[in-house]
């Protein structure tokens, strides 16, 4: 929803056409449950088969935290056809950015299971100088769930305060600042509750970090911004899975603030039980 609004006020190009491609296989299961790592890339090397296929894009960009530490044991990471962009990579570098002005702060990352387990996140951050034991990383198992069904519900806030209180407890002293990176997709649309659950156990110097609105800048940096008068955007939406009620209520209602064309093409996705 950033990158649409985006293009349309930088107009780096005169016309673009977004696809979101979910990559969901199961409305009952998802990559964090199965446990089979080689399942997992077969599963998402089909995703990215079809996305090329069916879409012919010119670049992917892929805002899944999950899908970005799986995507370089892909075969399809081996010989890209496409320039493909992963979240990690603007993760790491918000954290990177922000840790150098405060280097005696300690970096927490909140992630799937999946995320936290492929270590891509804490090998980055040490080898940029970040000390391995500043490094809290806490795996936050259905919190995505959560915020799909609601993003600010009781459910969503008890969870992430769990998350929090085990991240909390692993601190050397309370009153170290802290880095607190929401290294999913769905956590930054519960950013506030995060916040409120740092206060609740005494952490009043974080820094929350969401990594997703500054990926855009990697596609459409500034110095794109004007090449041309006017930008005509045309998003859709594909899914192989249904997209809930439920979900549409919540995380639709927050895509609709950010971007009602986005949250319009959202309504109206199209779904191919057969995508891959």
């Amino acid at each position: 929803s950033v990158l649409v609004e985006r293009m349309k006020q930088a107009a780096p190009f005169s016309g673009a056409h977004i696809t979101f491609f979910n990559a969901s296989f199961d409305n009952n299961s998802g990559y964090n449950v199965i446990t089979s790592h080689a399942e997992k890339i077969r599963i998402f090397e089909q995703a990215l088969e079809s996305m090329v296929s069916t879409c012919r894009p010119d670049c992917i960009l892929i805002g899944c935290n999950t899908l970005s530490v799986l995507y370089p044991d892909t075969p399809f990471s081996k010989n890209p056809p496409i320039p493909v962009i992963g979240i990690v990579e603007t993760g790491v570098h918000c954290i990177e950015k922000l840790w150098q002005a405060m280097t005696e702060a300690v970096v927490m990352i909140f992630a799937t299971p999946t995320t936290i387990t492929a270590g891509t996140y804490q090998q980055a951050l040490a080898w940029s100088g970040i000390p391995p034991e500043r490094i809290i990383s806490i795996p936050c198992a259905n919190l995505a769930d959560k915020i799909e069904a609601g993003s600010h519900s009781l459910e969503t806030a008890r969870h992430i305060r769990e998350c929090v209180r085990h991240a909390t407890e692993q601190l050397p002293s309370s009153k170290v600042p802290l880095i607190a990176s929401l290294n999913c997709t769905h956590y930054g649309y519960s950013k506030s509750l995060f916040q409120h659950a740092f206060h609740e156990y005494g952490q009043k110097d974080v820094s929350i970090i969401d990594p997703n609105p500054y990926m855009v800048e990697l596609l459409v940096p500034p110095q794109m911004d004007g090449r041309y008068t006017h930008c005509h955007v045309d998003v859709d939406v594909l899914c192989k899975v249904s997209i809930f009620p439920d979900v549409m209520t919540s995380i639709g209602s927050l895509i609709r603030a950010e971007s009602p064309q986005t949250f319009d093409a959202m309504q109206r996705y199209t779904r191919n039980p057969d995508l891959f």
